[in-house]
């Protein structure tokens, strides 16, 4: 119980300090900030639990500080990077919660596909030409050890939203909406 307790209290000064540090402005990434504040409030939580309490158990505190600072992470990846919750978000600072398709595609899915792109441009696994992207071999080894990846983890379409539906989408060229205002 001892060792739960610590592990518990390593999490709560992470939650803490990692909130304090990412509302600071400064050079170190989000996800960098998370790592070095969950691995030292780890440490020292750990070090306070065998000084003042002495026998504790380490694996417990690790499992249950490393399983909150992982979970706590992946809440904050979800909120910081989901181009959903950035739409839904606009859409709530919007007159009757409407904004048109068009404007949706422009400020948010279309600036986030072209970063996603010319990452995939950067590291070398496609090649952009004015009309279309071609897969590199160096992308197609990367795409190859993903689909086995996905196979071992019973992964059959990938993304939050994947239903019948989507899945059927997917295999279309163009999923088109209207682009009249909204009355």
């Amino acid at each position: 119980m001892t060792g739960f307790l610590v592990g518990l209290s390593a999490f709560l000064a992470h939650l803490i300090l990692s909130l304090l540090w990412l509302w600071r402005p400064g050079g170190i990434a989000p996800v960098t900030r998370h790592i070095i504040s969950a691995l030292s409030t780890h440490a020292a939580a750990t070090v306070f639990g065998v000084v003042f309490v002495g026998n504790v158990d380490f694996w417990v505190i690790t499992a249950v500080s490393g399983f909150g600072a992982v979970s706590w992470l992946f809440i904050y990846s979800a909120v910081y990077k989901s181009v959903s919750l950035r739409i839904l978000t606009k859409l709530t600072k919007q007159i009757r919660g409407r904004m048109l398709f068009d404007m949706i595609t422009a400020t948010e899915v279309r600036p986030e596909f072209e970063a996603r792109a010319d990452l995939l441009v950067r590291m070398g696994y496609v090649v952009q030409h004015s009309s279309h992207y071609e897969l590199t071999n160096r992308g197609s080894n990367v795409a190859r050890w993903i689909r086995l990846i996905q196979r071992a983890y019973g992964i059959k379409s990938s993304g939050l939203y994947t239903s019948p539906l989507s899945q059927a989408q997917s295999f279309c060229c163009t999923i088109q909406a209207p682009s009249s205002p909204i009355p």
